[in-house]
């Protein structure tokens, strides 16, 4: 319903257009074992698939922590693999597991029990004391150009969107209403 701004009330909705500004620069992190490290498409949408797919794990008896990623795509858990080998160096195992919520599916697992790249990662993308409720978008992401911020959509659309081509929409599910919350702002 149309309204004049002075009829506007408290609880009213307004809908406004947006862009996106145009940023030529990726975003540079924090070195990593010496080497400048910066938010490119692959590691995004790494972050993408890890809001998606992925977990931080904290064993506060052995003071260690892990990410993982699991995912019955293995071409996703494949790139994966490779970002991991080639923007950090990191050659992650691979784990295949037969799902017990898919029907006996095979379902694809990769680890970082690095303890190096486990705290680079989680304290630069603020990844530490997240669970399925609390994820969120890093604040790196809404500085990056468009490409490194599709890369990044793509990759939680990987993990956990899908597409009805009946009637032309593309679906994001998540129990984080922040991360849902933020994803809207990116489109």
């Amino acid at each position: 319903v149309w309204k004049e701004a002075r009829d506007l009330v408290v609880g009213d909705h307004i809908v406004s257009r947006v862009s996106y500004p145009e940023i030529e620069t990726p975003v540079t992190l924090p070195l990593f074992c010496g080497k400048t490290k910066v938010l490119n498409e692959n590691v995004a949408y790494f972050l993408g698939q890890f809001l998606s797919d992925g977990y931080y794990e904290k064993y506060t008896y052995a003071k260690k922590s892990r990410i993982g990623f699991s995912s019955a795509d293995k071409p996703i858990i494949d790139f994966i693999q490779s970002t991991l080998l080639n923007e950090f160096g990191y050659s992650a195992k691979l784990e295949v597991r037969k799902s017990k919520y898919e029907h006996g599916k095979e379902m694809y697992i990769v680890r970082i029990n690095n303890r190096v790249l486990t705290d680079y990662l989680a304290t630069t993308f603020s990844l530490t004391n997240v669970d399925a409720y609390s994820k969120r978008i890093p604040h790196q992401i809404f500085s990056s150009p468009k490409p490194i911020l599709y890369a990044f959509l793509s990759g939680m659309l990987d993990g956990d969107g899908s597409l009805h081509k009946n009637r032309h929409c593309i679906h994001y599910g998540s129990v984080s209403e922040l991360l849902i919350k933020e994803a809207a702002l990116l489109l």
